[in-house]
């Protein structure tokens, strides 16, 4: 009877330490902020259309693991957050890697993606020498 309730504390009370626990490793590291990018098409993101125009994208590490994220923000409001992959340099012939961040975008048109490449560059202190792209589908 003992060993039944001991059971059932241990298993609330790791219940309870995992609903708070997981919302820290959860937590998202902004890298970069850059505001007011014109977006030349409309994206297709999840079930919504977000109409091209200026748009701020904030780019970010998931604290748990090397994942990168891009927010999709207009005035503020976070309006989507993407996952990326990470497109690594090839420190032997990657030359060009930048001092401060950049963002590259081009367009895909036989596929309909927009692509964005950003990369936090070699004087940034948190995350430096990162590079990782981002596809969204567009419509013209």
């Amino acid at each position: 009877m003992v060993l039944k309730k001991v059971s059932i504390f241990l298993s609330i009370m790791l219940s309870i330490m995992l609903i708070v626990v997981d919302p820290i490793f959860a937590q998202m590291n902004p890298i970069y902020r850059f505001k007011d990018i014109s977006i030349p098409v409309s994206l297709k993101v999840n079930d919504r259309i977000l109409e091209k125009g200026a748009y701020g994208l904030e780019f970010c590490r998931a604290s748990g693991g090397p994942n990168y994220y891009v927010r999709i923000m207009k005035s503020k409001e976070i309006l989507e957050t993407l996952q990326g992959e990470e497109y690594p340099y090839n420190l032997a012939k990657d030359n060009d890697i930048p001092n401060k961040p950049t963002l590259k975008m081009n367009r895909n048109q036989s596929e309909k993606l927009l692509i964005f490449v950003f990369e936090s560059g070699t004087g940034t202190r948190i995350y430096p020498r990162i590079r990782a792209r981002f596809t969204i589908p567009y419509e013209e």
